[in-house]
């Protein structure tokens, strides 16, 4: 049975000149054959072939297009994973903190200082939000834990925000 699309060329068909550079890349060549439109330097392979041709609206070859997409997803996706370890780090500062003033943890100690500097900033907007109940040194801090909540809920909303940029539109 013959092919209808191997008799006539379709209208989304064009005939493609490819060249080849020794030791360059596809995309380089590509790249070449899109922005080129002078005469064949010395050296190179030519040949053609036929290409479904995809509907582009900056006139650039959709191999490159592609790629430069490819980039961007990578440099959103690390960027997302970046933001996520930024907040891991601050959830275990703050879950430490909570854990220092639930066990009575020594304040004069040097870790203890330390974590307790680190995470003072950003446990200071949830301070007063409920009473402190204390037993001797021990305290149960619930504002801590709102913190952690927050700051969780707010992180998995930037991730979110962040990886609408790379997702494709969704049909509605």
């Amino acid at each position: 049975m013959m092919n209808d699309q191997q008799g006539k060329p379709r209208f989304d068909q064009r005939r493609v000149e490819v060249i080849v550079h020794p030791g360059s890349t596809r995309s380089d060549e590509v790249n070449r054959e899109f922005e080129r439109s002078g005469p064949l330097f010395s050296g190179e392979q030519t040949g053609t072939f036929d290409r479904m041709a995809q509907p582009s609206s900056e006139g650039a070859p959709t191999g490159a297009r592609r790629e430069a997409s490819l980039r961007r997803r990578f440099t959103i996706g690390k960027l997302i994973d970046g933001w996520w370890y930024l907040i891991a780090v601050l959830e275990v500062f703050l879950a430490a903190r909570f854990f220092f003033e639930l066990t009575g943890a020594n304040r004069a100690a040097g870790f203890v200082r330390f974590v307790y500097g680190l995470s003072e900033p950003f446990a200071w907007p949830f301070n007063a939000i409920f009473a402190v109940p204390r037993h001797a040194q021990y305290v149960f801090d619930p504002n801590v834990v709102i913190a952690m909540v927050v700051y969780a809920l707010v992180g998995a909303g930037v991730a979110r925000l962040l990886a609408m940029l790379i997702e494709p539109p969704s049909s509605v």
